[in-house]
C-alpha cells in the first residue's frame, strides 16, 4: 500500500511501521534504508523523545531536524495506529530535508533564487552560495508550521533578479510556502485517509470471520497462523490456543496420509482440487467429518493456505443412515 506513495513523492525517505513495544518491523523501500529494521526507536539518540510524546499522548507527532539513522538532516513523523482501544504500532514517515525541500523547490525556483530553511534561528539547509555576499541583497522571509514544527524559509534573489520589487519577491515567497504546506498536508491527507479505509476494511472482514458459520484459518509453514472462533470452537479449543498449532495434528492418522500426499503432488505441479473431505481429531479424540475449501493466498509476505472448514459429520451421519436403511430394505425386498 505504501510503496505508491513512496514512489509518488520523491520526498520521501521510508515509511515504516514501528510496533507497540518501539520496533521498527518492516522498511519501505529497504534498499535505500540499510540497518533500519528491527531497530528500537528508544535507542535513536535524536528521535526517542519525539516518539517517546507520540506513545505518551497518541498523537501524532514530529521530530524537530534531526540526524537520521539513514545519514544526514532530515525529520520524522510518528502516526499512532489503535484498533478497538489497543495500540497496535506506529506509521513512520522519514523525509531527508535536502530531497524533501528540492521537490518542493523544483529546479526552476533554484535557479533564479537562493533558499533557506530555517529552524529556531538555526540554518537546516541552504540552496545557494550567494547569502550574505552582498547587503543590499533583498531577503524576505516566511514561517510554515508543519505539524507542530515552525520553519523559517528564507528567500534571496540571485544577482540577476536584484532589480525585481519586493512585492514579486513577496508574491514567490508565499507561492513557496503554501505549495510546501500544501505537499505535506496532502501527504498527511493520503496517509490518513489509508489508514481509516483500511481500518474500515479490517473491521468489516474481521466482523464477517467472527460471525461465520464455518471454520475460517490460515496456514502457513504447516502451521494454524490464524482462526476464527468458530473453527477453534469446532476442534475443542479456544482461538488463543490453536494458533500455532502444527496443522497435522488436527488431522486424523489416515487423514494425515492422505495430507502428505496432497502437499507432496503440489509441489510436484500436479493438480489437487481445492475442494475435499477428511477427518479431523478434536483436542479430546473424538473424530468429525469436514469439508475443506483451500486457496493460495500472500500472509505476511509469503504463500499461505486460507480454508473455509465445514463440519459434516451430522451429513454424513445421516448418509450413513439412509445407506443402511437401503440395505436393510434391499434384503427384505430380496
Amino acid at each position: 500500500m505504501v510503496l505508491p506513495l513512496t514512489k509518488a513523492f520523491s520526498g520521501f525517505q521510508a515509511l515504516n511501521f514501528i510496533d507497540s513495544t518501539g520496533v521498527i518491523r518492516w522498511v519501505c523501500p529497504e534498499e535505500n534504508n540499510p540497518n533500519v529494521k528491527n531497530r528500537d526507536l528508544h535507542d535513536h539518540p535524536f528521535a526517542a523523545e519525539t516518539f517517546v510524546q507520540a506513545e505518551k499522548t497518541g498523537r501524532d507527532c514530529i521530530t524537530p531536524t534531526i540526524e537520521l539513522w539513514q545519514g544526514g538532516i532530515g525529520f520524522a513523523t510518528y502516526f499512532p495506529i489503535t484498533k478497538n482501544g489497543v495500540r497496535l504500532g506506529y506509521l513512520n514517515g522519514v523525509f531527508k530535508i535536502r530531497e524533501f525541500a528540492r521537490y518542493i523547490f523544483k529546479e526552476s525556483v533554484l535557479k533564479n533564487f537562493d533558499v533557506r530553511l530555517e529552524e529556531g534561528g538555526r540554518e537546516i539547509i541552504e540552496f545557494g552560495d550567494d547569502f550574505g555576499a552582498s547587503n543590499q541583497k533583498i531577503i524576505a522571509k516566511r514561517n510554515i508550521s508543519i505539524m507542530s514544527r515552525t520553519l523559517t524559509l528564507v528567500l534571496t534573489p540571485r544577482s540577476e533578479l536584484t532589480k525585481a520589487s519586493q512585492s514579486y519577491v513577496n508574491r514567490i515567497l508565499l507561492y513557496l510556502s503554501i505549495l510546501l504546506a500544501g505537499v505535506f498536508a496532502y501527504m498527511l491527507h493520503v496517509l490518513i485517509k489509508k489508514q481509516r479505509t483500511l481500518r474500515e476494511s479490517e473491521e468489516k472482514y474481521r466482523l464477517i470471520v467472527e460471525n461465520a458459520h464455518d471454520g475460517i484459518e490460515i496456514t502457513q509453514h504447516d502451521r494454524i497462523m490464524f482462526a476464527n472462533a468458530r473453527f477453534a470452537e469446532m476442534l475443542g479449543y479456544t482461538p488463543a490456543e490453536i494458533i500455532d498449532l502444527k496443522f497435522d495434528k488436527i488431522f486424523t492418522e489416515q487423514a494425515t496420509g492422505a495430507l502428505y500426499e496432497r502437499q507432496k503432488s503440489r509441489k510436484s505441479g500436479k493438480s489437487v482440487p481445492d475442494q475435499y473431505e477428511t477427518t479431523f481429531q478434536k483436542r479430546d479424540g473424538t473424530v468429525i467429518d469436514v469439508e475443506v475449501k483451500n486457496s493460495v493466498i500472500s500472509y505476511k509476505g509469503e504463500p499461505a493456505t486460507f480454508g473455509i472448514i465445514r463440519d459434516i459429520t451430522e451429513r454424513k451421519q445421516a448418509e450413513e443412515e439412509l445407506r443402511s436403511s437401503e440395505e436393510r430394505y434391499r434384503s427384505i425386498l430380496e
